[in-house]
């Protein structure tokens, strides 16, 4: 996969046993062919610990916690953004701007944590259902209700 991505990340070794494990929030796609790579964001989970930062997708990391990702592999990229719930990790980033040769830098420091779940409902609200009104007497059960209701329908006009 190309894709790295916040809240939980783990690294080739698979989660980090004994410890609460957060991620950024933020899913990003490997480009380059060579030894030398770079990530981009594809997009920042709403609601996650990077939500509101100013990042965005197109964004190119450079850098975490200081040091240069242009020659990590996926799974350290993703080894160094997993971390202790509530720690922070410093980001540097770069994007392309329109008319500029020279891309705008900006660094945020994201505090690692996990996607908030929306709440969810204790129970479900009672279907309503349109093909019988409530107001509406039963149907009758059998020919001499029927018979009854009518002479009472009658009588009452």
């Amino acid at each position: 996969s190309d894709l790295a991505s916040g809240p939980c990340m783990s690294g080739p070794g698979g989660a980090m046993s004994g410890q609460d494990v957060s991620g950024v929030g933020i899913s990003f796609r490997m480009h380059g062919l060579s030894a030398k790579k770079g990530f981009s964001v594809v997009r920042v989970s709403p609601g996650g610990p990077s939500d509101g930062s100013g990042i965005e997708a197109g964004d190119t990391l450079e850098s975490v916690d200081g040091e240069q990702v242009e020659w990590m592999s996926f799974e350290e990229l993703a080894s160094r953004l997993s971390g202790p719930h509530s720690s922070q990790v410093a980001l540097a980033f770069s994007r392309a701007r329109a008319n500029s040769a020279s891309p705008y830098e900006f660094e945020v420091a994201i505090t690692r944590g996990s996607k908030p779940r929306p709440p969810q409902p204790n129970h479900y609200p009672q279907p309503i259902y349109l093909s019988q009104p409530h107001s509406a007497p039963p149907p009758p059960q059998n020919q001499q209700q029927q018979q009854q209701r009518m002479t009472e329908g009658a009588a009452g006009a």
